[in-house]
């Protein structure tokens, strides 16, 4: 029947537009890990950088690449990179929120529910 054929084709549609919006707040969400996780490396080095001599040698990776620097060079760049690391994760979560009401606003308008896996 056309109507029936219709209507999977349509539920299919359906299923790949949600699945589409998952692959989406999943990857959000995983870029905000990694910010995080980035955010307390540079906050470590910081706060050991935190007190000593600001002419004192320092080394630091920038792009792979290590580099002799001193500490009162290292130190401001750091918490600037660390300001714009927690700009950019404050985006990212507005983004992920946006995307997950988005998610919940199809399902409802749609009417999908998602059935929990058997796994678990």
């Amino acid at each position: 029947d056309d109507g029936d054929e219709d209507t999977r084709e349509r539920d299919q549609q359906l299923i790949q537009q949600l699945q589409q919006m998952r692959s989406e707040v999943s990857a959000v969400s995983e870029r905000i890990e990694s910010i995080e996780r980035e955010m307390e490396e540079h906050t470590m080095a910081a706060e050991a950088l935190a007190g000593l001599d600001e002419s004192r040698p320092c080394h630091r990776a920038v792009g792979g690449v290590l580099t002799e620097q001193t500490v009162g060079d290292v130190r401001p760049s750091l918490l600037k990179e660390l300001e714009m690391l927690a700009k950019a994760r404050t985006q990212l979560v507005e983004k992920l929120r946006q995307a997950e009401a988005d998610m919940a606003a199809f399902q409802k308008e749609h009417k999908i529910k998602i059935m929990p896996s058997r796994d678990s």
